[in-house]
Order: C-alpha cells, then structure tokens, then sequence
C-alpha cells in the first residue's frame, strides 16, 4: 500500500505545484476571497461558509491571507485525492486506488475550477465528495435493502448539505451555455468574455474517458452502467440544448457543474477496468496510465499570477463588473500636473464599453479640472477586459492656478453610448477619493 500511496501523493504535488507561486493566482474570482478576510459584505457573500471559515481559522494563525487561501486550496485537493484512494481501494483494489485518485487530482474540470475560475468553494466540495461516498458505501456494505435505502439517502443528503456550505447559490445565465464539443475539446484558455466563443474549459480528460468506454465494452457490470449512466447523465444536463430543459438555477450557479460528478464517475470507472484487467495491474502499465495522464493534464499548470497583492479592501465595487482596486495621487495643488493612477480588476462581463471619469472637485462638488476616456487611453476598452485581470490605468490631470485647497477627485464609470453611470455596492454613482 506505501508504494501505491506514495506514488498518488506525489501526483498530487505535481497538481498543486502552480499554488506555490509566490503572490495570488489570477481567476475569474480575482481578489473576492482575499476581501471576504477583510469583512467586504459583498466579498463574503460571494464565498461558502466552510471555505471562509477555513481560512479565517489559517488567518487566525498568522498566515498571510493569500497564503491561507492557498492552504485551504491545498487541502480541498489533496483531501479529495486521498478520499478517492480510501473509496476507490474499498470498492476494488490498491492497484485501482491508484489510477483512480491519480486521475481525479488530475481531472480538467476540478484544475479549471480551482486555477481557472478560482471557485474555492466548489474545489473544497469536490474535495470532500469522495469522502460523502465513501461514507455512504461503508453503510451499504450491510448489504439489506433498507440499509441501502437509508445510506443513499444519507449520502445525497450530505453531499446537498455540503454542496450549500461550500458554493453560495448565485446562478449566472451568462456563463450557463454550453456545447458537446467543449467536453472533448483540447481548448485550454482563461474564458474571459463568458459565451461559447471563449468559453471556459469544460473537459472531461481523453484518459477517464477512453478507460471508462473500456470498462463499460469490456465489463459492463451493473456497477460500471450505473457509474456510467450517472455521468452521462451529467454529461447531458450540462449542456446547450438539455441545460434549457430542466430548473438548474434552483440548485447551481451554471448547468456544467454537474461535470464534477461526471469526472468522479469516470474515475471509478477507470478503477473497475484496471481491477478487472489483471494485465494492467503490473508496474509498467500502471506506470504508463499514470505517466499518459500527467502528460495529458502537465501544459495546463502553468500558474497564471498577480504581481500585486492587497492589503486592505477596494476603494469601490462597481455592480458585478469591477473593482476599482486602489487609487493613487499626489497632493493636489493649484497650479500643478498630477497624475492619478487607478488599478482596476474585472469580475464580469461588460457588454458595453464603459468610460472612466476622474474629476478634480472641491468641497461644494465644483469640478476644476477632469479627464474622461476609456481606460488605458483607449486601448482596453472594458469590453475587452478579461475576468480576474489587473489594469493600470493613468489619469494627468492639470489644476488651475485659481483652485482652492482641499480638493477631492472623483472617480466613476458611465456608459459610452448613454452616459449612464455604474453604480457601485453602496448605491452610489461616484468614488471620492482623499489623496
């Protein structure tokens, strides 16, 4: 068992080698857990209760928030790993044990979910699922009926119960549309703009899936067709046209989070073939499976990161699109060119482009010198921002000889074609900021 264990832990290391980039990864969810740290309402709303809880615990221990946040991804990996050992060596043997934990520390979607997408709850859900079931098999093995009964529905009730405490329900239409060829593509990219154009990676993994068709062709035990059923199942009901024919908004955030399921079921498949092919339970071809897979998942982890880390809260959410991260100025005196810099990071999708306003006011509101344009000088309009980035965006704004002291600037977006103004969280339309 050592060997078997040790070589599934080291799988794991390769998997969570992108964590040890030294500043927080880039994501989709960019530095909505770091401000959750902070008491941000609308940050800690965005993340699942066992997540925070678990790195507030870490925060309480003097470990950066950034750090702990890491900790906590860590965990939810290896946690979910070596629960697919315990589960896959209960239902079959060590060999199996490890193509299947080996596997799911290498599945597409939990990797895409974790450093694509940043969905720390999700990742530490998927981490505890195998656990879930691994409990709810222990109780089956009574082997009477209504032991069955009752231990498939303690484990869906836990895995509903743990599903809630981990992602908060938030469904979003913009990101629900999927297709079939996105769960066999070999597309990896960031997803940014959120349609099926430039959509996030949704594969299942060319080894789970091709060992899985094996083992249902070579062995098609009522076991392996009803794994194979629920992950076509799934499969199905993650995407475009079936996604629009059932209610899942009333349980998830996007239809193709079922596809975590789907990866699980694949891997235990995959661990049925191996405990019933004797041939591929010796040293090479375990060897081979474990080699093909890591391959198969390697130009993937390249850790995509910030070169700034937060150490306070933003100075302003505007809606669900953006925050503006930090503002910098000079002291602002009449007669003088300053420059204002502002550090702005995408959460949505903005499908209209957006300008920046950055007013010079004094104490009655009168504007004595402003600048309005699309961010970095035209050349990143927000409709071409991509989730989770970083922008710098500079502002030299020249204040009359005649201005008073004490003066403020105000910063805020308004739509290009209208002129409407975002709103931020507060209600508000404007940012003033002190410099």
């Amino acid at each position: 068992m050592k060997t078997h264990l040790l070589v599934t832990l080291f799988v794991v290391l390769i998997a969570l080698a992108p964590l040890s980039y030294p500043a927080p990864l880039q994501t989709h969810n960019g530095f909505t857990p770091l401000y959750a740290l902070m008491n941000v309402p609308s940050a800690r709303s965005s993340i699942g209760a066992l997540p925070l809880l678990m790195a507030m615990l870490l925060t309480r221990l003097a470990i950066a928030p950034d750090v702990a946040w890491k900790i906590v991804e860590a965990l939810a990996l290896l946690a979910g790993t070596l629960g697919m050992f315990a589960l896959a060596r209960r239902l079959y043997d060590e060999a199996a044990a490890t193509i299947a934990a080996t596997l799911y520390a290498l599945l597409p979607y939990p990797l895409m979910t974790l450093y694509i997408r940043g969905d720390i709850g999700e990742s530490v859900f998927l981490g505890l699922l195998p656990w879930v079931i691994y409990v709810g098999v222990r109780l089956a093995e009574l082997r009477t009926r209504r032991r069955l009964v009752v231990a498939s529905c303690l484990c869906g009730l836990l895995a509903a119960v743990l599903w809630r405490l981990c992602v908060p329900l938030a469904p979003d239409p913009s990101q629900a549309q999927a297709y079939l060829f996105q769960i066999f593509s070999a597309r990896w990219d960031y997803g940014s703009r959120g349609d099926w154009l430039d959509a996030v990676p949704l594969q299942l993994g060319i080894v789970p899936v091709g060992l899985s068709v094996l083992a249902l062709v070579l062995h098609p035990t009522r076991d392996a067709i009803v794994l194979g059923v629920i992950a076509l199942a799934c499969i199905l009901l993650s995407i475009a046209p079936f996604s629009s024919w059932w209610n899942w908004s009333a349980l998830l955030n996007e239809p193709w989070q079922l596809l975590g399921v789907a990866g699980l079921c694949a891997c235990l498949l995959s661990a049925s073939l191996v405990a019933r092919e004797p041939q591929l339970q010796s040293l090479p071809a375990l060897a081979a499976i474990v080699l093909l897979s890591v391959l198969a998942i390697y130009a993937h982890l390249e850790p995509r990161g910030y070169d700034y880390t937060p150490t306070k809260p933003p100075v302003a959410r505007f809606s669900d699109e953006a925050y503006l991260v930090d503002a910098q100025a000079p002291p602002l005196r009449a007669g003088t060119t300053v420059t204002v810099t502002l550090l702005w990071q995408d959460l949505g999708t903005f499908s209209d482009d957006y300008t920046v306003f950055v007013h010079v006011v004094d104490a009655q509101q009168k504007i004595w010198t402003q600048r309005d344009k699309p961010p970095a000088n035209g050349t990143r309009p927000t409709s071409s921002w991509q989730r989770g980035e970083l922008l710098r965006d500079e502002y030299a704004l020249t204040i009359p000889n005649d201005a008073p002291p004490n003066l403020r600037i105000e910063v805020g977006l308004y739509r290009s074609r209208d002129g409407l103004r975002m709103a931020t969280t507060n209600g508000d339309d404007r940012v003033l900021i002190a410099p």
